[in-house]
């Protein structure tokens, strides 16, 4: 299960797994397109009251910097999703088209094309990201426009 192995990866980098912490990444692990902090804060409100944006954001933060999430901006809103390998080593990685409409995401398939690209000089790559936005089936337009 995703949601175990991003708890286990916080735990074995120190990180306490609180009931709040569990229950963003429930909420993360139920759906798979990207969430915007007042999509969470949505969601858990009703069970944590008290919750705050700043709590929200803190731990979205250091979710992300233990590696579970995967972060996107949408409409000048950064959003949330939980990581396909959660906090695991991995060589490959995977790109996006996001529907702008309903948030879902899907993997583009096939192989990496920044990988296929010359670079001008001696660049380095270390780290790169490539997203396709547009609408899916259900949100375009029945004409297509």
């Amino acid at each position: 299960m995703q949601i175990e192995r991003a708890l286990e990866s916080l735990r074995k980098q120190g990180i306490k797994t609180t009931g709040k912490r569990r229950a963003l990444l429930e909420v993360l692990g139920a759906d798979y397109r990207f969430l915007s902090a007042k999509e969470l804060y949505e969601a858990l409100a009703p069970e944590y009251p008290s919750i705050s944006f700043d709590t929200i954001y803190r731990n979205m933060g250091m979710f992300v910097k233990a590696g579970i999430l995967e972060t996107t901006n949408l409409e000048g809103e950064r959003r949330f999703r939980l990581g396909r390998s959660c906090g695991q080593a991995h060589d490959d990685h995977q790109h996006y088209v996001i529907c702008l409409g309903c948030g879902s995401s899907l993997v583009l398939p096939g192989n990496c094309p920044v990988k296929a690209m010359a670079l001008p000089g001696n660049f380095q790559i270390t780290g790169h990201k490539l997203e396709i936005y547009g609408y899916c089936e259900q949100c375009c337009p029945a004409d297509g426009s």
